[in-house]
């Protein structure tokens, strides 16, 4: 149909689902306007997430943001509803597949660049690495941490957290801590920065500067995967491949519970189980293989650049 009227007024819909969804749906996106310059695209989002707002605004290929309640079919040529397409799959068992695939062929288009849209701009980058610039002067490498999601299947427990701290106390390394759902008086850890009252923009910024990211399946995991930012992601039965095989940053954790690997939490009677038994000792040891240096790090720059080019 866009082949016969590239100018057509396309309308897709993503009604409900977290930042992480809408981070994957923009590579299509991007490709679709890319494909088609001229049609007026018009992305249809959760009105009231103040955060897919703040990362989407100024994004080069999207016309125009919507409310998702308020579409009205007559006003485009082509409304796509991407709302369901994840689940409609997942709950199938098939292969896993990556989500940004998944979001690409509802669309119908072959995917040009598989990095979502993040793009952190000047003085918020200033501001993060003021945040952390005590700890660079002292060698430390800076480590950003968001374990806490927005259910408990993918929430690292808070005791477990406490425990990575204490064991990184005398390593040199200093926690960046985004988790904003689950409080906690960080001032009694001298290796903590407190960043849970940061906006999506300000945590974009301090995951881009970071020397490493370590969370679990949720929103700032994918901004971590568009800026290139080396990543330690936690996992169980929702497959790896099927969140981040286009970062090739990012390498996963597993807790593998008997018959449950890869079941996408459909069949597990406990789905808190998998993420509760990752221990701090053994992200402990994954954040202390992981040897790239902050100062040879210039890969989020280049993203941020490859965005701005658009």
């Amino acid at each position: 149909m866009l082949e016969a009227n590239p100018t057509a007024r396309i309308c897709v819909v993503r009604s409900i689902g977290g930042l992480g969804d809408v981070l994957m749906i923009t590579p299509a996106l991007y490709t679709l306007k890319k494909r088609f310059p001229d049609c007026h695209l018009t992305f249809a989002i959760d009105w009231f997430d103040i955060g897919i707002h703040q990362i989407l605004y100024e994004a080069p290929f999207i016309d125009k943001l919507v409310d998702a309640r308020l579409v009205d079919h007559s006003a485009y040529d082509l409304v796509v509803d991407l709302t369901t397409v994840c689940v409609a799959y997942e709950q199938t068992q098939q292969r896993p597949v990556n989500r940004i695939d998944l979001f690409a062929w509802a669309l119908g288009v072959e995917l040009v660049y598989y990095k979502p849209f993040c793009m952190p701009y000047g003085i918020e980058i200033e501001k993060a690495e003021a945040r952390f610039e005590t700890a660079r002067q002292m060698g430390m490498k800076v480590v950003v941490l968001h374990t806490s999601a927005d259910d408990e299947d993918r929430t690292w427990p808070l005791d477990r957290l406490l425990d990575l701290v204490a064991a990184c106390e005398n390593e040199h390394i200093v926690f960046g801590i985004l988790n904003a759902n689950q409080p906690y008086d960080w001032e009694l850890y001298p290796n903590v920065i407190d960043l849970s009252g940061t906006d999506v923009r300000e945590m974009a910024a301090c995951i881009a500067v970071a020397d490493l990211f370590v969370g679990s399946d949720s929103g700032p995991m994918h901004i971590a995967g568009a800026l290139d930012v080396p990543s330690i992601c936690m996992f169980g039965p929702v497959p790896a491949e099927a969140r981040i095989s286009h970062y090739p940053s990012h390498r996963e954790i597993w807790y593998e519970p008997s018959g449950c690997l890869g079941c996408l939490c459909i069949e597990c009677p406990d789905h808190s189980t998998w993420i509760t038994s990752i221990t701090a000792d053994t992200v402990h040891r994954a954040i202390l293989q992981v040897e790239e240096s902050y100062e040879d790090r210039i890969r989020s720059r280049r993203n941020v650049m490859y965005w701005s080019s658009l």
